[in-house]
């Protein structure tokens, strides 16, 4: 890890999100501060790292396990594109790292705990979706039955 002046810089973080996004991207703590005319205190730079499959980054030459571990979250996208529902895409992936050879030590060992584990992240996701979407209807309903705001 490297530091100038109060600046922390060594640390990554990888995307493997369905954004378009760089291969790679520097991205600060604070561009979250709501008030940007302070000079931080102390600022927090982290290399963000693309590692889905189509956008070849070299990190994934270069590491195994990461490599593998983008090629079956990339198998999961593909299911979920080509129609499959979430637990068929989980476990269609997990079938097809055991007969690819990717991850076999990882899928042997720990599969059924992996396919517990993305289950619960997605529902996870899906729940907060809903939940999103609930508070607007919630907040445009309230807001229209209210006449003395107009």
């Amino acid at each position: 890890m490297e530091k100038q002046a109060g600046i922390l810089n060594g640390f990554s973080l990888f995307y493997n999100g369905n954004e378009i996004f760089p291969a790679e991207k520097t991205i600060s703590l604070s561009d979250a501060y709501l008030d940007k005319t302070v000079t931080p205190m102390l600022e927090l730079n982290v290399k963000m790292i693309n590692i889905n499959l189509p956008v070849n980054h070299e990190i994934l030459e270069k590491c195994k396990p990461l490599y593998e571990y983008s090629w079956f979250i990339q198998r999961i996208k593909e299911y979920l594109v080509s129609g499959k529902d979430r637990d068929t895409a989980i476990i269609r992936a997990v079938e097809d790292c055991e007969r690819e050879g990717i991850m076999v030590d990882f899928v042997r060992e720990y599969g059924s705990e992996a396919i517990n584990m993305l289950f619960t992240q997605f529902n996870m996701d899906d729940a907060l979706e809903v939940s999103y979407e609930e508070g607007f209807e919630d907040g445009r309903a309230e807001g229209e039955n209210r006449s003395d705001c107009w």
